[in-house]
């Protein structure tokens, strides 16, 4: 099965795309050849939510706490089986699967949703701070040394601004957002800096 975090890497594409195109995550991997199903007996409009049973997805959620020590939208998209939008279409909501698995999770700095989280990151508050922060690291990962020229020529994107203490961390997620708390990292550093990524 691949990741969510896995699909996001393909150059072109994003998950979401993946997403409306054949249903899911799951989906996905079923018209890749990746799992015993047959993709004509997969109903590419269902939200693939209802390929897993609960026991499942309680049991993977637990596995990704027990691994990380949290129980967050991110921890499950970079380091779980299932996506977070997989918890979403079964419980309703990330909270409720959390409250199914008997965990205490954080409350969300941002809310779990995409649409959200996508309002976040394109907000021109953000986009002034990313600014500032690539400025201040003159355009150049701060762990690796390389450029934002050749980090587009390597990746197709521009290099990633990190949150040095992540959101989740702050009671109020407005204060994770200062330039003091950012740094330009590379795809590849900014991976490295999240250990719940490692396989």
């Amino acid at each position: 099965m691949p990741t969510p975090y896995e699909l996001d890497e393909i150059d072109g594409y994003s998950r979401e795309d993946y997403i409306n195109e054949f249903g899911s995550v799951y989906g996905t991997a079923v018209f890749a050849g990746l799992t015993d199903l047959e993709p004509g007996r997969y109903d590419r409009d269902a939200d693939g939510s209802k390929q897993y049973s609960e026991w499942d997805l309680i049991s993977e959620l637990w596995r990704v706490f027990e691994l990380t020590g949290k129980a967050s939208v991110r921890m499950m998209d970079h380091a779980g089986k299932y996506s977070s939008q997989t918890y979403q279409y079964r419980f309703g909501s990330w909270s409720e699967a959390l409250n199914r698995a008997n965990i205490d999770g954080p409350d969300p700095s941002i809310p779990a949703s995409r649409d959200s989280r996508q309002k976040h990151y394109a907000s021109a508050e953000w986009k002034e701070l990313r600014t500032q922060a690539l400025k201040r690291d003159d355009y150049e990962c701060q762990s690796c040394g390389i450029s934002e020229e050749k980090h587009q020529e390597k990746f197709g994107v521009g290099l990633n601004v990190h949150h040095l203490t992540d959101i989740a961390e702050f009671e109020d997620p407005a204060d994770a957002d200062v330039v003091e708390n950012l740094e330009t990292l590379c795809a590849e550093c900014h991976g490295e800096h999240h250990p719940f990524s490692e396989k």
